[in-house]
């Protein structure tokens, strides 16, 4: 595995992690807005739930890379 493709990984980790972190502190948002009346746990909690998404199929995607 050439240097560029581990490079290529973590960049798309890093872009994947910002983009489900955001998403997920919109849908916290969102959904504390609706239905409770404090909106930052909400916000936080789901903010999580989306780095940990994230983090779990960047786990999976540098497992599967073969090794040099």
């Amino acid at each position: 595995m050439a240097l560029r493709d581990v490079n290529q990984e973590w960049d798309r980790c890093l872009s994947r992690f910002l983009e489900y972190s955001f998403k997920g502190a919109l849908g916290g948002l969102f959904v504390g807005m609706m239905f409770f009346r404090r909106r930052l746990w909400c916000t936080a909690y789901f903010s999580g739930l989306g780095a940990g998404c994230s983090y779990y199929e960047c786990e999976k995607k540098f497992n599967n890379l073969p090794r040099s």
